[in-house]
């Protein structure tokens, strides 16, 4: 037995169902309930572009956010932050920065500057 035809008689047992139980209510529940199912009916059927799922047009949607957020990351400036003026006026300091040396290195310079003026006395 196909999937299909497994629905269906799905389908039809839950119809049989609840048309019998609502066989016992009085006039007035039940034609509202005939209403409400008519309306659920008409808004299932319905959808809000021709020829597309509801999921794909969901999908597509997240799709899109997702990729102009990308592309807004992707197409940004970057941001150059300008080098302090006081770095500006010093060479060695704009040696250091532009160097690809370990920082390190530099973090101790008064001492390699007093090691050098120790070692030429």
């Amino acid at each position: 037995m196909r999937q299909d035809e497994r629905d269906e008689r799905m389908i039809q047992s839950v119809r049989r169902e609840l048309d019998r139980s609502t066989g016992d209510l009085d006039g007035a529940i039940a034609g509202r309930l005939a209403e409400i199912r008519g309306r659920a009916v008409a808004e299932a059927g319905r959808r809000h572009f021709p020829f597309i799922p509801r999921w794909m047009t969901v999908g597509g949607i997240a799709t899109l956010a997702a990729a102009a957020v990308a592309g807004i990351i992707w197409f940004a400036p970057p941001s150059v932050e300008p080098v302090p003026v006081a770095v500006q006026d010093d060479p060695e300091q704009m040696e250091m920065i532009a160097a690809n040396d370990h920082i390190q290195l530099y973090e101790d310079i008064e001492f390699y500057h007093w090691l050098a003026a120790q070692e030429k006395q």
